[in-house]
């Protein structure tokens, strides 16, 4: 193989394990309640030709379908100007899981004074024969996201695609008394295939509500996604959930609400109005009062009907102890 043909084997591997560590940092994250950490891949070019063509190559529709195109930021001194200041500004943004950057190629200008906690591929695709260069590299990614190990091997493991100038990492890092434990990955055929996404599943309540899940990235999939909210409009979906958020916390209040059908009394209808009115407030710039308002008790008389019609009512029981 050529080395061009080398290389693009090693990118393609490294998104590869980037879309699966993806997958099971956002599933870890989801399972205990932490926040979601957006990895990305770091590429270590050879010189700034070198990382324009990778640039090239990875936004390219004969790279993963073009699915990565306007992910990457290329880091070196060819960029000036305006065009330095977006990649400063996208370098320093690399951890917010808003940022789109998922990939980050580099020609020697990481060297110190970037500390990143979210680093968890590296491809190093230069002859790096300075130590200290080398461990730099890897040393970006022994940061860990949650500031401690966490016991999943997910979580707490930096991939390093093979490189021959790392040998001498390899050997410091195969002493028993070395601080580095390295673990070799075998991609076969059918891992190669594999593609994994996160799933996150809600009552069919909550969807038709218009509830969208908290910190979603681009490998989360909302199952039920086909179903059509109740309410069109933005604001009217804000309402719905508020008013959702408030039925809900009448569930512990039986002597105010004893039943599913007490929801649609009047005195319980003007408590929710109430207290939706309260939350809501207008768009930024909208001045309150000018703008048209939305019509609460419609919003609230049907969440509650579409409350009724998707709970279960599971009975009350009353234990009494009676002295004999």
């Amino acid at each position: 193989m050529s080395t061009e043909q080398i290389e693009r084997v090693k990118l393609e591997d490294a998104i590869r394990l980037h879309e699966s560590v993806k997958v099971q940092l956002e599933t870890y994250a989801r399972e205990y309640s932490r926040e979601i950490v957006k990895p990305f891949v770091l590429v270590i070019a050879r010189d700034t030709t070198h990382a324009k063509q990778l640039l090239e190559l990875i936004e390219s529709e004969q790279f993963f379908t073009g699915n990565y195109k306007g992910r990457v930021i290329q880091v070196d001194s060819s960029r000036t100007g305006a065009e330095e200041e977006e990649m400063i500004e996208r370098l320093l943004k690399v951890e917010h899981t808003d940022e789109p950057t998922e990939i980050v190629i580099h020609v020697n200008m990481l060297k110190e004074g970037w500390d990143v906690t979210n680093l968890y591929t590296i491809v190093p695709l230069r002859a790096a024969n300075a130590r200290t260069l080398i461990e730099q590299s890897i040393g970006r990614g022994l940061r860990l996201p949650y500031g401690k190990r966490t016991g999943v091997e997910a979580v707490d493991t930096l991939s390093i695609v093979s490189h021959d100038r790392f040998q001498e990492i390899v050997d410091e890092a195969n002493r028993p008394d070395s601080q580095i434990h390295l673990k070799a990955i075998v991609m076969d055929a059918g891992e190669l295939e594999q593609k994994t996404r996160t799933v996150v599943s809600q009552s069919q309540l909550a969807t038709k509500l218009g509830i969208v899940p908290t910190q979603t990235t681009s490998s989360t999939t909302v199952a039920g996604a086909d179903i059509v909210p109740i309410f069109a409009k933005p604001e009217e979906q804000r309402l719905a959930q508020f008013a959702y958020t408030v039925i809900k916390s009448l569930e512990n209040q039986p002597q105010r609400a004893p039943s599913l059908a007490a929801l649609s009394k009047p005195a319980i209808q003007a408590e929710i109005i109430k207290a939706v009115q309260e939350q809501f407030r207008p768009a930024q710039l909208e001045l309150e009062g000018i703008t048209e308002q939305p019509n609460f008790a419609a919003v609230v008389a049907k969440t509650t009907e579409l409350v009724q019609q998707q709970t279960i009512t599971i009975p009350r029981i009353q234990v009494v102890r009676r002295a004999w």
